[in-house]
């Protein structure tokens, strides 16, 4: 059956093509920049310790088959889009081939989730249960592992969902069943692995869930932090630990003295009982007083040698002056005492990509630390942005330029008309990429301003080496910019600040006009936001005529619903990896014509640069369905008066009269389509291309639909083996026929594209 389908699929791509051209075949690369989020997780293939696996809190689970020097993108078999929010997974120790992972998302306040497993290393997943609810990029997401599988036991499976409850499977995970404690935030699962059937589960304090009020139609119950110990597989509980914030994350358990427990517990350090978790107390000499322990764990070869690391942001966000910048500590004395392993200088991080600054970078938010299992002078450290590797006990770290697993949930991707295999894309928590070789690798635009989460690019087709890009402080922002530059990049001028928590939505250069580009500011239009203009090549700029009607305040309109519920990366981050760059629009064959699109309340046109406006959004599918939304305006090069709209939910429009009448041209069937991106090339314009991405309000498949009969037919030319990529934006370099896709989440892709 798999076979037939594959074939089917190859052949539907060749059956799509019109008479009138070649015949194409796609093939997917994933770029050297992968995906990321904060890496929270890690395990590894005792058998073979070069075979190791993390789990993040956007991109889902990687691979690496090297001992960590690269990783490659494991999601084969997702098809949600929340699916790659992974809160645990775990590796059987009967057969490291076989893998679970729990994955969840809030919204519409709910709680929902999956689990998932894999009998190939990882290859190929499939779900074997959806009704527990699991947070992977909310509370807890860096706490022990919310799924375990019984070292006494192959068939016994065991899960904690954060407010569902506990899950059992005794078939090995195939088939679950639920097993108690509905309404308890649980951190972590965790058997005593020299003890038969004991098992512990951790639960949170109530009052420590940022994330509560985001799903109050599930029953929440109001509870201390709780230690739970069952001796006979989770039939029963007993409660060993209940007390106000004293939030375990990880425990360790003893192989010499069974009933003794190592525990990292927050703003209580760590913790050690001898009495099988009944009662703690603090270990923590030689560590910063009241600094909080992310994690904990032991060396596999030495019962006596634990490592632990202590939770640390830049100075940026926060910084205690007792933490160093990198704490990394060491106990030799089975953790009665603790030692920073080093007191680093910046020579002893090498190998890292060039937005790490300095090591305080390489120190923020380090959720994991990891002894190799059968060399105890290696050591994995896994942090915000990728993970470190150490051949010398901690001494030095390479980042092995985090190749394969880069922070990158992007927003948007623009090629440069100018230099053919050159492509720029902006995205949170970095200065914009480029790449100079059709997507194969990207570098980072060289800049040194605080402005750092890029939200929009545009390069000139008029002239070479002109770039201007937008970015701000933070990414729910108070003060954004408009860097301009003429030098390729080499210097960047402040062009113009926004206050007010504006936001630059798009950037876009006039087509008749060299030197002219306009900018789509939003947040609230009575402090600034709206279009904006600049005659100087960017350097400076001049507020426009707004055509919006007066009871449009903000922008967007619904700015919570859109920022924060329908197309944030998670619930609770707005505005993060929403999509920009889309929804303004400049007439390319028709001087002074503007599209201008908002989200929810429809599309403006201006013949005259801006001095009148004429509502265009006649027959489009606006306040159809709460999840409906605008999302990308895009205009025919090719053929005069030729506009497409894409919206969520309700696919991909076309207008051939500058939008004065609009007809649907996919999906034609009134399934769900989420037209988030949207590419027109080819001969004649003949070529479309329609990126989706999944979404909880709308959910429409993980897809790049392509038309080369300008719309009359589509196929799916995205295979699938990279699971429920999030397609925030694609884009076409004309010169080498390349196709762009770059995701929330799972960083860069490129389609080679051959003739036959």
């Amino acid at each position: 059956m798999k076979s037939f389908i594959a074939l089917f699929f190859i052949v539907s791509i060749f059956l799509s093509c019109s008479v009138s051209d070649k015949k194409k075949q796609f093939e997917w690369h994933v770029s050297s920049l992968g995906g990321g989020g904060f890496i929270d997780g890690i395990i590894q293939n005792p058998q073979d310790p070069n075979i190791i696996y993390i789990r993040g809190d956007v991109p889902g689970v990687y691979k690496s088959i090297d001992g960590g020097k690269s990783w490659a993108l494991k999601n084969k078999g997702l098809t949600k889009g929340w699916q790659h929010c992974v809160a645990g997974f775990a590796m059987s120790p009967y057969n490291p081939n076989v893998l679970l992972r729990v994955s969840g998302e809030a919204r519409d306040h709910q709680l929902f989730g999956s689990i998932h497993k894999s009998i190939d290393g990882g290859e190929n997943w499939y779900e074997v249960c959806d009704k527990a609810g699991f947070f992977g990029n909310g509370d807890l997401k860096s706490a022990g592992e919310k799924i375990a599988i019984s070292p006494f036991d192959s068939n016994f499976v065991i899960a904690g969902s954060l407010i569902h409850g506990l899950w059992a499977s005794h078939d090995q995970g195939e088939t679950w069943a639920y097993a108690g404690l509905k309404g308890m935030p649980i951190a972590f699962v965790a058997f005593n692995p020299f003890v038969k059937d004991r098992l512990y589960v951790a639960v949170a304090s109530s009052k420590s869930l940022w994330s509560k009020d985001y799903f109050t139609k599930d029953s929440l119950i109001i509870t201390n932090s709780k230690l739970l110990l069952s001796n006979d597989n989770a039939n029963t509980f007993e409660t060993i630990l209940d007390k106000p914030n004293f939030d375990l994350s990880t425990l360790v358990f003893s192989a010499t003295n069974p009933r003794t427990i190592i525990a990292a517990s927050g703003g209580n350090g760590i913790l050690k009982s001898t009495d099988e978790g009944k009662k703690f107390e603090p270990i923590n000499t030689g560590l910063p007083k009241g600094a909080s322990v992310s994690f904990v764990t032991i060396n596999p070869q030495n019962s006596s040698e634990f490592f632990a690391v202590l939770d640390q942001l830049p100075a940026r966000f926060h910084h205690w002056d007792n933490v160093t910048d990198v704490p990394v500590y060491k106990s030799i004395d089975a953790g009665n005492t603790w030692q920073l392993v080093k007191d680093y200088s910046e020579a002893d991080f090498k190998n890292y990509p060039v937005y790490i600054k300095d090591k305080q970078w390489i120190g923020w938010a380090i959720s994991r630390i990891m002894v190799d299992a059968k060399n105890s002078k290696k050591l994995y450290m896994a942090n915000w942005y990728g993970v470190s590797v150490s051949e010398d006990e901690g001494k030095t770290w390479s980042g092995n330029f985090f190749k394969g697993i880069e922070n990158a949930c992007i927003e948007n991707i623009v090629t440069d008309a100018l230099v053919p295999g050159k492509a720029y894309f902006v995205l949170p928590d970095h200065y914009p990429l480029y790449t100079e070789d059709t997507g194969k690798n990207y570098k980072q635009l060289y800049d040194t301003s605080k402005f750092l989460h890029s939200s929009a690019l545009v390069t000139s087709k008029f002239k070479k080496g002109v770039i201007i890009y937008a970015a701000k402080d933070e990414w729910d922002p108070q003060t954004s910019v408009i860097m301009a530059s003429d030098n390729n990049g080499k210097s960047f001028k402040k062009a113009i600040v926004f206050d007010n928590r504006m936001t630059v939505q798009a950037l876009r250069e006039d087509q008749f006009t060299p030197g002219v580009f306009y900018a789509y500011i939003d947040r609230a239009i009575a402090t600034g936001a709206g279009l904006y203009k600049s005659t100087d090549w960017g350097f400076s700029w001049q507020k426009m005529n707004l055509p919006l009607p007066a009871y449009i305040k903000t922008l967007p309109y619904r700015a919570a619903w859109i920022e924060d519920e329908l197309l944030s990366v998670t619930k609770g981050q707005t505005k993060n990896v929403c999509g920009t760059n889309q929804l303004l629009c400049i007439d390319p064959h028709k001087k002074n014509t503007i599209y201008l699109g908002e989200w929810t309340e429809g599309i403006w046109r201006t013949d005259n640069g801006g001095a009148s406006w004429t509502n265009v959004s006649k027959g489009l599918p606006f306040h159809t369905d709460t999840a409906t939304a605008l999302v990308d305006i895009k205009a025919d090069e090719t053929n005069a008066g030729v506009l497409y709209a894409g919206f969520v939910r309700e696919g991909l429009w076309r207008s051939n009269n500058r939008g004065e009448t609009w007809q649907k041209i996919y999906p034609l069937d009134n399934s769900i389509f989420n037209a988030s991106s949207t590419v027109i090339a080819g001969n004649n314009g003949n070529e479309i291309y329609a990126a989706s991405e999944y979404l909880h309000w709308s959910p429409s498949p993980s897809a790049i639909m392509y038309s080369n009969d300008r719309g009359k037919t589509f196929t799916n030319i995205y295979d699938g083996r990279f699971g429920a990529v999030r397609w925030k934006g694609i884009a076409i370099d004309k010169n080498t026929g390349t196709l762009y896709g770059v995701t929330c989440g799972n960083g860069a892709f490129y389609a080679s594209v051959k003739q036959q």
